[in-house]
């Protein structure tokens, strides 16, 4: 299986979408009556589809978005996804890295890897180097532009590709 490591803000959240109305909902509401949520740029949405359609791979979430909502009842965690799928994202997303108090990404993501052993490769979208041992597998992004199609395209799918 191939897994592709998913941050939010700087990856799908950019500077230009951060600008856009932001959006709440019922379930949203539900955890916060003041939380919204930013939308999500068109253009880094159709690069991530690119991505999974081109490699097959699976989603994990690592972005800190995951803390926003409790995903130890499932209801978080469906609320969750579903405003991700509700902002155009047609991967499959199956599931999120453990919480690790303070500790780097990459610890995180190392340890979701550990309970899983049936990896064929993986890729890291993140905008923030915390990867550690795993930086090899970052495809680095930025918060003004965030996932760039060509760019970020093109060495998403070598890391995830050569296995």
């Amino acid at each position: 299986m191939r897994i592709l490591f998913l941050d939010i803000d700087g990856v799908l959240n950019t500077s230009h979408s951060s600008k856009l109305p932001m959006i709440t909902s019922p379930d949203i509401y539900k955890y916060s009556p003041l939380m919204k949520l930013h939308q999500f740029d068109k253009d880094c949405v159709t690069c991530l589809n690119k991505i999974v359609k081109a490699t097959g791979a699976k989603v994990v979430i690592s972005s800190s978005w995951r803390l926003f909502f409790p995903m130890e009842d499932g209801y978080g965690y469906k609320v969750l996804l579903d405003y991700i799928k509700s902002q155009g994202i047609e991967a499959d997303i199956i599931g999120y890295t453990p919480e690790i108090n303070k500790a780097p990404r990459g610890l995180e993501i190392q340890k979701w890897l550990e309970e899983h052993n049936d990896i064929q490769s993986f890729v890291i979208l993140d905008d923030i180097n915390d990867m550690m041992h795993l930086s090899s597998r970052l495809v680095q992004t930025a918060w003004k532009h965030g996932l760039i199609e060509k760019k970020h395209f093109e060495k998403a799918i070598n890391i995830l590709t050569r296995g």
